[in-house]
């Protein structure tokens, strides 16, 4: 049976990739991509979110957290995962990210592409482990941000 699903698999990827395979199924269930390249057409960051998280974002666009993770695939990319949370303190996915780098032009690739899911709605507050302060005032001048000591501290404190 494996064999059978595998050769299946194979044949629908055709002349693709398996990260093009996988950008074209996303596409095809109608999620939000937005891919980053460098000179050498390598892809070097990916963002992607479902159609129905997005439409959550629209519904509670009030709080943002966003965090990420390190050396959790096999290339050590980071991992950054876009997070909502409804008045009633459900948490939701609203996009994930794969990066190359945690550098200031991958941070702020990441929320522009948040700003584009939100449209002219601004969030009241965005909670990162990053001091992304600055870049955060540029895209919303009145976004109040939180910044998360856990890392710092082991624990959820707020600075």
């Amino acid at each position: 049976m494996y064999n059978i699903n595998s050769k299946t698999r194979l044949d629908e990827m055709g002349e693709m990739d398996a990260i093009q395979f996988a950008l074209h199924g996303a596409e095809q269930r109608g999620y939000h991509i937005c891919l980053q390249k460098d000179s050498n057409n390598v892809l070097t960051n990916l963002f992607f979110a479902h159609p129905t998280s997005i439409q959550m974002l629209h519904a509670w666009p009030y709080v943002i957290l966003i965090d990420s993770t390190y050396k959790t695939n096999r290339y050590g990319w980071p991992w950054v995962e876009i997070i909502g949370v409804t008045p009633v303190k459900k948490n939701f996915n609203i996009a994930c990210a794969i990066i190359k780098q945690e550098t200031k032009e991958s941070y702020e690739w990441r929320l522009r592409c948040i700003k584009r899911l939100l449209g002219d709605t601004v969030p009241n507050v965005i909670v990162t482990d990053k001091k992304v302060v600055c870049l955060l005032l540029f895209l919303w001048s009145s976004l109040s941000h939180i910044l998360s000591t856990y890392y710092v501290y082991g624990t959820s404190t707020t600075v």
